[in-house]
């Protein structure tokens, strides 16, 4: 998932709400960063392992 409040990515492989992007593949985040990389804005990618219990309670 991608935590994007500007809202300005549109895609049918993913669903927006309240902000966040569900269902991102490899594909769509390389899609998503090259979209939002340029000379005036850089793209900071956090990755962080959590357990399926602690994923399940986030969404």
């Amino acid at each position: 998932m991608i935590f994007d409040p500007a809202g300005t990515i549109k895609h049918d492989v993913f669903i927006e709400q309240d902000d966040v992007l569900y269902g991102v593949t490899p594909s769509v985040l390389e899609f998503y960063t090259r979209a939002h990389a340029r000379k005036t804005h850089h793209v900071v990618i956090q990755d962080l392992d959590v357990s399926p219990e602690i994923a399940e309670r986030a969404l």
